[in-house]
């Protein structure tokens, strides 16, 4: 089940949305709750007490805080990397200016019903990518570890063995990296040298220039001098598919 949140302190704006996404539903047959919030606050307080959202269409201007407040809650209080968040808004000039809170889309008032739809077929075809699993054995034990819960694979050096970080736990398995790295080539999965296979969505800085990430573990990574310019142009191709 999908959970779609609207923010917006506009009720005929909220009404719009909510009824094009209706539509949307019942003509691809897909199932998703939508809850409503004409308050920013609130919508914080619903998020503090362990709701969770897949999809968020906000407001910039919300009355008792802006968008990029609550945008800035989400990704740097929750550390919520993976919330689809798409903005809403009269005046483009916002745009750049959300860069840093890595928002799916932006659309403009007064809505374009066909724009939306094809913004939320996009991030639906997104979710389903991240809701699955890498799976291995650690142990004589079989686990199944989502994508998004990844943050990076490590080739130990002088062995067969490979090193698995996710957001809660570490692994060591047998395994190639270069295996790894076909079965994910599709799911936003980037080499950034020989013996590291680092996840997309975990790259909370990218420092080409210094050749080095830092992940939202906030462990730093040494991108590969040599593949720099193939390391930029997948990760600015991601930025652009995700995030524009």
């Amino acid at each position: 089940m999908i959970n779609i949140a609207i923010c917006d302190d506009n009720i005929n704006i909220c009404s719009e949305i909510e009824n094009i996404l209706l539509e949307y539903k019942n003509e691809n047959n897909v199932k998703f709750n939508i809850d409503i919030f004409n308050s920013g606050n609130k919508f914080l307080e619903y998020l503090t007490l362990g709701y969770t959202y897949d999809i968020l269409f906000l407001d910039i201007q919300i009355g008792d805080l802006t968008g990029v407040d609550v945008g800035d809650f989400i990704r740097n209080k929750l550390k919520d990397r993976y919330m689809k968040i798409v903005y809403v808004s009269n005046f483009e000039k916002y745009a750049m200016k959300l860069f840093d809170l890595k928002p799916t889309n932006f659309l403009i008032k007064p809505l374009d019903k066909n724009k939306l739809k094809k913004v939320l077929n996009d991030m639906l075809y997104d979710l389903k990518i991240q809701s699955e699993e890498f799976i291995f054995s650690f142990k004589n034990v079989i686990f199944k570890i989502k994508y998004k819960d990844i943050i990076y694979f490590e080739k130990i050096k002088l062995s067969k063995n490979i090193k698995l970080i996710t957001t809660n736990n570490e692994y060591i398995f047998r395994d190639s990296l270069n295996k790894i790295q076909e079965i994910l080539k599709s799911n936003d999965f980037i080499k950034i040298n020989k013996s590291i296979l680092v996840n997309f969505n975990h790259i909370k800085i990218f420092s080409p220039n210094k050749f080095k990430i830092i992940l939202t573990n906030e462990e730093e990574l040494p991108l590969s001098k040599n593949r720099i310019r193939e390391i930029k142009e997948t990760y600015f191709n991601l930025l652009d598919e995700r995030y524009y």
